[in-house]
């Protein structure tokens, strides 16, 4: 049976290292804000470090990826975005602060651990900022690479007969089938962030048409709102109009009864008048029948008068002229 076996052979250690650090303007576009910072991760860790003679080199690189809510202010929408940063952190080191003297680093492999990550968000006193600042702990280890092999019927045997035959047991076929498998690991876990990065962005998606949704109801609900009011409102001044309109019929019926009882007052005044009127007009005749035949009868005495005159007349024109004859 064969097994990896790795030997330490030096380790240095950075503690609380500062990974990434950034500052997020408030505004991040015409009208629109960031409200808040959902999450923040540290995906696709990919480790190049290499060394050269004494010399270490820890070298790697990885994604920030921070989802963020946002806000547009003109409607007051809210809405998710993704943001995705591309970051590299190098150290160059000397392979005596590992704690061990290396004579020959030749055969020896670099790994190096990240650890205890820790996020910190903040904004600026005046808020127009966020700040994401990611730090963490980097072991790095100087390893000797070997393959064990276990016998059962040598399990019994001494530690330098046990790493002997390890030693005789290792192949190029078999080094080679452990670094091809580890170049598989490695794209398969760089894969899987990709993925893990695509399903974020396509969370980021659905988070954005759950809160258009989630908006558009609440619009909704708001125009709901503010036509149950409109509706409320018209209906407050249709019970009004329909109050007022029964006190214009009431006040209309009132002065109709008014006027109709001014009306027949008057119709019953003008009978009266109309019976004064005949019976004056009866008078009228009768007055001037009266007169009529007054007239007559003073136009008869006129006559009789004016018959008596002229006979006396007569008389006296005899007479005097009777008495002229005389004198003559």
């Amino acid at each position: 049976m064969l097994l990896m076996s790795n030997v330490v052979k030096g380790m240095y250690r950075l503690e609380d290292e500062m990974l990434f650090y950034k500052e997020y303007e408030i505004l991040i576009e015409d009208k629109k804000v960031i409200k808040n910072i959902i999450s923040c991760e540290v995906k696709n860790f990919e480790d190049n470090s290499f060394y050269n003679n004494n010399r270490i080199n820890i070298d790697f690189t990885f994604n920030v990826v921070i989802i963020y809510e946002y806000e547009d202010i003109e409607t007051d929408i809210k809405s998710y975005d993704i943001i995705v940063e591309k970051t590299r952190k190098t150290y160059h080191l000397n392979a005596n602060e590992y704690g061990t003297s290396l004579l020959d680093m030749s055969g020896l492999k670099l790994i190096n651990h990240l650890k205890k990550v820790k996020y910190n968000l903040d904004t600026f006193s005046n808020q127009d900022k966020y700040t994401v600042l990611i730090s963490g702990l980097i072991d790095s280890y100087l390893v000797q690479e070997d393959i064990v092999t276990i016998n059962n019927s040598s399990v019994s045997n001494s530690s330098t007969q046990f790493e002997n035959k390890s030693t005789a047991s290792i192949k190029s076929s078999d080094r080679k089938v452990i670094l091809l498998n580890e170049q598989k690991q490695g794209k398969w876990e760089n894969e899987v962030a990709r993925s893990l990065i695509q399903a974020e962005m396509k969370l980021c998606d659905v988070m954005n048409k759950v809160t258009y949704l989630y908006n558009a109801n609440r619009d909704l609900k708001e125009k709901l709102k503010m036509r149950e009011k409109q509706i409320e409102h018209s209906e407050k001044i249709i019970d009004s109009l329909k109050k007022c309109n029964q006190d214009l019929e009431k006040k209309f019926n009132l002065e109709i009864t008014e006027l109709n009882q001014k009306v027949k007052s008057q119709e019953e005044m003008i009978r009266k008048l109309e019976k004064d009127l005949y019976i004056k007009e009866m008078r009228l005749k009768e007055l001037t029948d009266e007169n009529l035949k007054l007239k007559e009868e003073i136009q008869e005495l006129q006559d009789k008068t004016m018959d008596r005159q002229d006979n006396t007349m007569n008389k006296i024109i005899k007479k005097v002229k009777f008495g002229l004859q005389n004198i003559v």
